[in-house]
């Protein structure tokens, strides 16, 4: 399990990019390679098909950069051999989406892998794999998560995505309720156990 290449051990941070599981690192290295932003802006990273552990925190978070908030998603995975890896996604982009629907499917107590590709040649998109099998999302069209909505800013019709965004987060806090209750039986916390027991968990 784990990313492709080994680290020694501490945290390491992962993204998205162009269809892609990557790391910056700050120098040249050996598995580097140069690559540009929308802006042109160019930068190191290390370039991964897939990530793979059990999840270890999962949880939404604040980012705040040059003055702009940002709303992220944050998956944290560690492997056999105690690797970190944490994944960090803008809770509007569609991999964020896709990767949330699908964990809510996941067996939490059981590693599971974090694949990325560019869909239409275009645009990133994230899945998961348990035991080989691509994991489905259990929205669907009988089951689905709210629609977007259009509504006018300055004159212009823009795609409002809040009523989705916080189903999204209704599924991380049910997903860390259940994580919560694994963990606590994981290390025999009986006095936990019984909380979580008694907050009629998703199950």
């Amino acid at each position: 399990m784990g990313a492709k290449r080994k680290t020694n051990g501490q945290v390491e941070f992962y993204r998205i990019f162009n269809g892609k599981i990557i790391k910056t690192v700050k120098e040249k290295t050996e598995f580097s390679k140069t690559l540009k932003t929308h802006a042109g802006k160019e930068f190191e990273a290390e370039i991964f098909d897939s990530l793979e552990g059990k999840v270890q925190k999962y949880y939404v978070f604040t980012e705040n950069y040059e003055g702009v908030e940002t709303e992220k998603i944050c998956i944290q995975l560690i492997d056999d051999n105690g690797e970190i890896m944490c994944l960090t996604e803008r809770m509007t982009s569609d991999c964020a989406s896709s990767l949330i629907q699908r964990l809510s499917a996941v067996d939490l107590s059981e590693a599971f892998e974090i694949v990325a590709m560019l869909k239409d040649k275009e645009y990133s998109y994230a899945f998961l794999k348990q035991h080989g099998i691509t994991v489905k999302s259990p929205f669907t069209e009988k089951n689905p998560l709210p629609r977007w909505n259009k509504v006018k800013v300055n004159g212009k019709d823009v795609w409002d995505k809040t009523d989705c965004i916080n189903a999204l987060k209704e599924q991380v806090k049910i997903s860390n309720v259940l994580l919560d209750f694994l963990n606590n039986k994981a290390n025999g916390n009986s006095e936990n156990l019984q909380t979580a027991e008694n907050d009629d968990l998703p199950f």
